[in-house]
Parts: C-alpha cells; structure tokens; sequence
C-alpha cells in the first residue's frame, strides 16, 4: 500500500518525536559511567485488564532511600517506550536519586485523559509502595520530554483537580509532585495549530500534528476545543503549584518556541518558580552539553529538602 504524502510526513514526525525521546539525552552520556544499578519492574496499574509497567532504577549504594524522579517518554502520545529509561538512569543514580520510568497508554487505545489518569496513578502507586519499593516518595520529581513533557507539566500544575485524577488505585496518595524539568512540552492545545502558522510550518507538518492533536482528544479538533483546553497545562497554574524547568529550542518546527514562553509568563504570572533555558538555534532534538549536568542538580535541590 502507498502512503500518501500527509501520512508519509505523520509517521515522520512520529518517527521523529520517538526518536528524540529515545536519544533524550544518550548522545549526552555516552561518556558516562555505566554504574551497576539495581532495577526493579512493577505493574502498577491495569486498566480494562491491560498492565502497565513501571521501571524503577535504584542508586547502586544508599545510605538512606533515595527520593524519585519520574519519567515520562515522549512519542506524540502514540510511540516510545519507558525501557528507554535505561540509557541515561545513571545520570539520577550517579546523584543518589532513584528514577522511575512509566507506561502510559498510548491514544490508540484511549485518548485523553487516560495518559494522565496514568502518570498520576504512577506518582499515587510509588507513594502507596515506597516501603517496599525502597524508595522515599514524599517528594517526587517528574521529567519528560515532548508528550512526556506535556504530560510531566500537566502533572506539575493540576494536583488535587478531579477531572484528571482518573480511579486506577491508591486514592488515599497524592498526586501532587515537588518539580519538574519538561523538555519542549505542548503546553497551550486549542493554540498549537495557529503557532504553527506562526512559524510557517509546511502544510505537511501541520496536518501530522493536527492528526497527532485529533488522537489525543477524540476526535475533529473543531469539535474537540473544550477537550484541549482540559489537556493544556497552562490552564491549570495555581501558585501553589510545582517548580518547573522548561528547555525548548527557538527553531522548534513541532512544538513551536512560543508554547514555552507563553507557559513561563502564565507561571510567573501566578508566582510559580520557573525558569526557561533557552536553546538557541535547536530544533525538536536531542540536546547535550553542559545544560544537561544541571538536570539532577535541579532535582537534588528541590527533592532533598524535608
């Protein structure tokens, strides 16, 4: 069978929103130690009967249990995997944090909210388990990239909001996490097809996304505009909100540049911390160099405190 062009440009930027997420920082450590890590895969929920994994990396040597970031993989909410987790886990571990990487379910199955139902049924399930798990979850961090990073600020600004809690188990646990480092997350839905005329993306790209946009809601985005707006982080922001890091480069064809500045102004606005590092001349990519050595650093600081 012969794609047609606009499915031939989907899977794409499919391809590349997957790929970025697998190389999320790999090309970065390839100089690292591989240290010895303890990993440990759970089920930690399992809706209509399909089990989702978590993948926990533990620091080789700890004196105390380990406070816990999260990962959450990019891939247009439709590809990646969380085992990609296993190429940049010593990044966390080399700094005595414990990172979990979680399954999600993919738009193909459900569309949203179930991808958040899922992350947040992961912080609730690390918190429910922490004992067993050996792991401290009293404060927990969350990182992600793309989808992953859409869904990692979704999680840093609605704690305690309903509608997105979703009924996969540990309801007596919290969702509400203590920062967040998103790499070049949506984070403005009803927004993401006018940023990109902005930019002036080619017809091609604009249509893969509005066809990555049309999975996540359900259906036509022209009918679907309350369920962006229910999906977009900056609708949610309360100043009691997380601390969140944000990374985004400024020649973005997917995920344009102003998505950040526009979340970083709504986030100030309301007094939350956050901080935008600006890539300069990078793409929806991979990035390296020293910016990544302040990733842990960033957790540590807000992780370790009581």
């Amino acid at each position: 069978m012969t794609l047609s062009r606009t499915q031939s440009w989907l899977a794409l930027v499919v391809a590349l929103l997957a790929l970025c997420s697998l190389n999320l920082v790999v090309r970065a450590l390839v100089a690292r130690r591989n240290a010895q890590l303890s990993i440990r895969e759970v089920v930690y929920a399992s809706p209509d009967g399909n089990d989702l994994h978590l993948e926990l990396h533990l620091p080789p040597t700890a004196i105390r249990p380990p406070r816990v970031v999260m990962y959450i993989h990019g891939g247009g909410w439709k590809a990646g995997s969380y085992k990609e987790a296993a190429a940049f886990a010593s990044m966390f571990t080399d700094q005595g944090l414990a990172l979990a990487s979680v399954e999600y379910r993919f738009t193909s199955v459900a569309p949203f909210p179930a991808q958040i139902h899922d992350c947040k049924a992961a912080v609730r399930y690390l918190r429910a388990h922490a004992s067993d798990l050996g792991i401290d979850a009293s404060r927990i961090g969350i990182f992600g990239g793309s989808a992953g990073g859409h869904l990692a600020a979704l999680l840093g600004v609605s704690a305690d909001v309903p509608l997105l809690e979703g009924t996969l188990g540990n309801s007596e646990q919290s969702s509400r996490v203590q920062a967040v480092v998103d790499w070049y997350g949506p984070t403005d839905l009803p927004h993401a097809m006018a940023d990109l005329d902005s930019i002036k993306a080619p017809p091609e790209m604009k249509k893969a996304v509005e066809d990555l946009l049309v999975s996540l809601a359900g259906g036509p985005l022209e009918s679907k505009q309350e369920q962006l707006r229910t999906a977009s982080p900056i609708e949610y922001i309360t100043r009691d909100d997380a601390p969140i890091l944000i990374y985004h480069g400024t020649v973005d064809p997917i995920v344009p540049y102003c998505q950040s500045t526009r979340f970083l102004d709504a986030l100030r606005a309301k007094g939350v911390p956050a901080e935008l590092i600006t890539m300069t001349g990078k793409g929806h990519e991979a990035f390296k160099g020293p910016e990544l050595d302040r990733i842990p650093k960033y957790f540590r600081h807000h992780l370790q405190k009581n």
